[in-house]
């Protein structure tokens, strides 16, 4: 639900004594955060956590964006089916309409080359891919780039696969399975490359030749013979040892093409704020009776009142609306940031605050509550899956289960040490700087993140008709939360939220993305 320093941090080693306010168990045996002597075990100055820079590299929200939550608002209060749900070509696409599609994502250099995205292109595949418009599968800015669109105004798709066979015709865009290597390159690639024989450079990106190598290719039989090939701007030498025509595609002239930017926190960090494009052909779509964005759609279909949206901007309900979805967005983007900018502050605390040493009773307490919670995971889940609960630990730290290789005892340590050593961070920068909070403030700070999670799933003092209804309904939720995560677990996130983002302003965070050239 939180973001705590470690994996158990908080339901383990800080769990009792960390704010004060809560009763501690034998200090014989437990290390008191807020009153030890913590310099003997860090060593830690106030320059080591005061103005260093953060860097991050998220960018404010896109009019893009905002327009693509609104789709997915109108997406899920689509109608029936229109047409009895044939698959139809001849009609506009519109939000909640299922297609049926074919798509190839690339990028481009200063020049126009493209050059194709790993992963990003279903072309290969034996089926069209399925997509609701407004479900929010692809990258922001695809699904609007087919809003409208008429597919029988483009082309579709066509591919003449290796079973197919036949000779290669000029102007076929051919998708070749090719090991091959470049003289200025150390490593032999093996992948499938795409050669459009209607590329008037294709000769500046595989060489002098590779036109009437491939043209006297059969699709679906392999050349084994090497052969080499100079691109004309560079002179490098690229040589195949090996070629399989997978197959070629015949409609790419007229594809629709979206352009779109992969977001912030893609998965594959190369690719981020990244500007991608799309060649998508839509074989055919299933259409709904689309909802209209309007102030009865707003109103009644999403039930958002006129009161409950008085407080954005715009003229209309609609423009309000909109104005909504914005702050919900920037909302969720300012926690990206924070979330961001915590990770790169702990990796920089734990390089420049250094361990003198490990407080040994702490280190075994800790070893031992995580023991104790792998047996008890182990009774309730594991049993019948693995034949101890040591190889259970092994396969949770990705060892050995047999316990051929890896220390399962090490990896718990290692996992304990990191924790110990962020809260001894942790709790150092906030006694240096007077940032622990009494018990007046502590109420204060528990009961506005108690609202703000409340809010999180959608509960506001909007939904309820009197304020009574909302306080009475808040109490149910800390009553649930309380049971679920339990009183000192809930307790010791609130305060590990509010502390961190202390310790987090006394940083240089700077956003990349904000300087950037618009």
């Amino acid at each position: 639900m939180k973001r705590i320093i470690s994996a158990l941090l908080l339901i383990s080693a800080m769990l009792g004594c960390a704010l004060g306010l809560i009763g501690c168990e034998d200090e014989t045996r437990r290390l008191d955060y807020l009153n030890d002597d913590l310099s003997r075990y860090l060593k830690i100055e106030k320059s080591d956590y005061t103005g260093y820079p953060i860097e991050i590299d998220i960018p404010s929200v896109s009019d893009i964006e905002v327009e693509n939550a609104i789709l997915q608002d109108l997406a899920s209060k689509k109608g029936g089916l229109r047409f009895e749900g044939d698959y139809i070509r001849s009609e506009p696409v519109a939000a909640g309409d299922k297609v049926y599609i074919r798509y190839r994502g690339y990028t481009k250099d200063e020049n126009g080359t493209q050059y194709e995205i790993e992963s990003s292109s279903n072309f290969g595949d034996s089926y069209d891919a399925e997509l609701i418009i407004g479900s929010g599968q692809f990258v922001t800015g695809f699904e609007l780039g087919l809003l409208g669109k008429v597919p029988n105004q483009y082309s579709k798709f066509e591919k003449w696969p290796a079973e197919k066979g036949g000779k290669v015709l000029d102007g076929d865009v051919v998708y070749l399975d090719a090991t091959y290597v470049v003289d200025t390159e150390p490593q032999i690639k093996s992948e499938i490359i795409r050669i459009d024989l209607r590329d008037p450079n294709i000769e500046d990106i595989w060489g002098v030749g590779i036109r009437d190598y491939v043209m006297d290719m059969t699709i679906g039989i392999s050349d084994t013979k090497p052969i080499t090939f100079t691109r004309i701007k560079t002179g490098e030498r690229v040589t195949f040892t090996y070629g399989h025509i997978d197959y070629v595609t015949r409609c790419e002239e007229n594809p629709i093409t979206i352009n779109a930017t992969f977001p912030h926190d893609y998965q594959e960090e190369s690719l981020r704020n990244k500007e991608v494009f799309f060649d998508v052909y839509i074989s055919y779509a299933v259409h709904y009776e689309t909802a209209t964005l309007n102030e009865s759609f707003v109103t009644e279909k999403l039930g958002l009142t006129a009161q409950r949206l008085d407080e954005y901007e715009g003229e209309s309900i609609v423009e309000k609306y909109r104005s909504y979805k914005r702050a919900e967005l920037e909302a969720q983007r300012e926690t990206d940031i924070r979330y961001a900018a915590e990770d790169l502050m702990w990796e920089h605390l734990k390089k420049t605050c250094e361990i003198k040493e490990y407080p040994k009773r702490e280190l075994q307490r800790v070893f031992n509550d995580y023991y104790y919670k792998f047996q008890l995971d182990y009774a309730q889940n594991y049993t019948t899956t693995y034949k101890s609960v040591e190889a259970y630990i092994r396969v949770y730290y990705g060892l050995s289960e047999d316990g051929e290789s890896g220390d399962w005892q090490g990896a718990i340590n290692e996992q304990v040490k990191g924790e110990i050593h962020e809260k001894l961070i942790f709790y150092s920068i906030l006694r240096m700087e007077n940032m622990v909070p009494d018990e007046e403030k502590y109420k204060e700070i528990y009961e506005e993140e108690l609202r703000r999670d409340f809010e999180y799933y959608g509960k506001t003092p909007y939904d309820y008709p009197t304020e009574e209804e909302y306080l009475k309904a808040l109490k149910d939720y800390e009553a649930q939360i309380l049971e679920y995560y339990g009183e000192e677990f809930y307790r010791e996130s609130v305060y590990y939220n509010y502390a961190s983002a202390l310790i987090l302003d006394l940083a240089d965070i700077r956003n990349t993305a904000d300087a950037a050239p618009q």
